[in-house]
């Protein structure tokens, strides 16, 4: 691409879990499990329970496992993180909305339990256009493809969390 110009890449993320594993001694999962998913109440996370797939988005269509294409939830669809057996720094997180609503209203209460609010705000500070693993700019006009979810209608993040808040 030409100078300057953002590209996407999930390289650092990967790092980033990968690093997580080697400083603590203990696995992504396990981690995530004790420092976001019990202290938020979340139900679901990487591989997630089969009594929660029917709450879970699905991931995508997947022609390569039959005709007619299946839906698949709860699966990572990212070579990388299924080489990791599902948990990796950049893919295979799932949640329902009840478990995105509580992370939602973690972050909008300061980051109480799980971030303090000097870690919350160097996260989600504007660095051009850019936070650490959330977007700033606006890109409602990029639209999903007719495949994203697996061809599947969902609501988005922000009705999600307005239901579930009631």
């Amino acid at each position: 691409g030409r100078r300057g110009a953002y590209v996407y890449s999930d390289l650092g993320f990967v790092a980033l879990g990968l690093l997580a594993e080697v400083a603590t001694g203990e696995p992504l999962d396990a981690l995530m499990r004790t420092h976001l998913f019990e202290p938020l109440g979340i139900a679901a996370g990487f591989r997630p329970d089969a009594s929660l797939l029917g709450r879970i988005a699905p991931t995508e269509r997947a022609p390569r496992r039959g005709t007619p294409a299946p839906i698949i939830r709860g699966e990572v669809n990212d070579p990388r993180a299924w080489r990791r057996g599902g948990v990796a720094g950049h893919a295979g997180l799932f949640a329902t909305a009840d478990d995105l609503a509580r992370f939602a209203e973690a972050m909008l209460g300061g980051g109480s339990p799980i971030f303090n609010a000097a870690s919350l705000r160097d996260m989600t500070a504007d660095r051009a256009g850019r936070g650490l693993g959330l977007d700033h700019e606006d890109r409602t006009r990029e639209g999903w493809s007719a495949d994203a979810f697996g061809g599947v209608v969902v609501p988005s993040a922000v009705d999600m969390c307005s239901a579930s808040l009631g």
